[in-house]
């Protein structure tokens, strides 16, 4: 099997739980970040 059809699968999944947790944040909370040493949500959605 290709390793393409092994990752896809769980890579849709994957994109599909991250459209729907961001979806969540406000539009406000986006400058927040999860630790001091992190990058903001904004900038965590954008590189994801």
């Amino acid at each position: 099997m290709p390793i393409s059809e092994a990752m896809l699968p769980e890579f849709d999944q994957e994109m599909a739980n991250t459209r729907k947790t961001l979806e969540r944040v406000p539009d406000d909370k986006f400058a927040w970040k999860p630790h001091e040493k992190s990058g903001t949500m904004g900038w965590l959605a954008a590189h994801v």
